[in-house]
């Protein structure tokens, strides 16, 4: 299929009309985090550019803080489970028990409690808009990657089918050289062997093994 796809393109470039028409497609795509993918690591080696450093950059930014927030949130959890354990108890202690009733220092606890309490789910709301925020940006920046990505690996390979096809014409030239120095060679070696057959049926067999000795001296020479 790449192959077919390259063969039909003439052009090692992709016009801005195509290029749109690719981002489009992919825009509507749900898409892996390809930072995260071990095998970006290996790919970004043939494609990296300033341009994509600074994506990438980015990407790992807003991954860094998405889990910052993550973490935020899930100890607010936490933290909120605790509080509302402490008012639930304070408030047992006023309404069920007679001599804590209208305790002062568990009045103060109870009120800062809420207080607290109403703190961290203000707390949680700004964390939890922050990350649709950086979900947004996530989604931005990993879309922008990927679409640079595609579209400098179209071009690459399309480059890289220009260069191939330079060498298959290479090869196919210096095959046929070869194929020509190949029955060169075998006709020297066959009209070597009807030469020295010829001579065997001349002076014999004797006689040419002393010759090829005198002709050893000679090469030796």
């Amino acid at each position: 299929m790449l192959k077919k796809l390259f063969s039909k393109r003439k052009k090692n470039s992709i016009d801005d009309l195509y290029l749109e028409q690719m981002k489009a497609s992919l825009r509507n795509k749900d898409l892996p985090i390809v930072v995260l993918d071990n095998s970006w690591h290996q790919i970004k080696t043939l494609i990296a550019d300033d341009n994509f450093q600074k994506l990438e950059e980015q990407l790992m930014d807003t991954l860094k803080r998405r889990g910052e927030l993550t973490n935020n949130i899930n100890k607010s959890a936490v933290l909120k489970n605790k509080l509302l354990a402490k008012i639930l108890e304070i408030s047992d202690k006023l309404n069920n028990n007679v001599a804590l009733a209208n305790n002062p220092r568990l009045e103060k606890d109870i009120t800062l409690a809420k207080e607290n309490l109403i703190k961290l789910n203000e707390e949680v709301d700004l964390f939890k808009l922050e990350s649709m925020i950086i979900e947004e940006e996530l989604n931005t920046y990993n879309l922008l990657l990927v679409e640079n990505t595609i579209v400098k690996s179209y071009n690459i390979m399309t480059q890289y089918r220009d260069k191939t096809l330079a060498l298959d014409t290479e090869i196919d030239y210096y095959r046929n050289i070869l194929l020509e120095k190949n029955e060169e060679r075998k006709r020297y070696a066959t009209a070597s062997q009807e030469l020295y057959d010829y001579m065997h049926k001349i002076v014999g067999r004797n006689t040419v093994e002393k010759l090829d000795t005198i002709m050893m001296r000679v090469d030796k020479q």
